[in-house]
């Protein structure tokens, strides 16, 4: 049988090193036990390259999952209607825990996660009240006054989906 051809830019490990990865993967993030499998070995590998082998032996770290408590679940389940999400992650944020940060990601898990869905009529609700506070005049002002065409905003003002803005 003729011998497999190994491309000279493949990184290959041996077993011993795959045993170090495994055997040390608990105790250190990705990049330290990079750094140090780094350390042991003569031909560096890149970040990439170890994170790829690390998923392919099944060693992966999970992500601390975001935690919510009751009183920031019932303010987004009585406030998601008429607030967007980035409006209630700044509201949130407000009333943190430190080391917690909400942004807009976030919210719009946990607000798919609750079936907690939006109606065309209830963004449109939400687009007004910016409107209304002012959070799209400074894209307004460029879009006119710069570039002389319409803004996202003013775009869908003039649509047929903004039957239900009465400004």
């Amino acid at each position: 049988m003729k011998n497999k051809f190994i491309p000279p830019n493949k990184t290959l490990f041996t077993k011993e090193e795959l045993e170090f990865i495994a055997c040390n993967y608990e105790e250190h993030t990705n990049r330290e036990l990079w750094l140090l499998f780094n350390e042991l070995r003569t031909k560096k590998c890149g970040f990439t390259v170890f994170r790829n082998v690390c998923r392919a032996m099944g060693l992966q770290h999970q992500p601390a999952p975001f935690r919510w408590n009751a009183r920031q679940i019932n303010y987004l389940v009585k406030n998601y209607r008429r607030l967007g999400d980035t409006e209630l992650a700044v509201e949130l944020n407000k009333r943190r825990k430190p080391g917690q940060e909400f942004n807009r990601k976030n919210i719009s898990k946990k607000r798919m996660a609750l079936s907690l869905r939006r109606s065309p009529e209830m963004i449109h609700a939400i687009i007004r009240g910016n409107i209304r506070k002012g959070r799209y005049q400074i894209g307004l002002q460029l879009g006119r006054d710069q570039f002389n065409h319409l803004t996202p905003a003013e775009k869908f003002l003039e649509t047929s989906e903004s039957k239900y803005l009465q400004l």
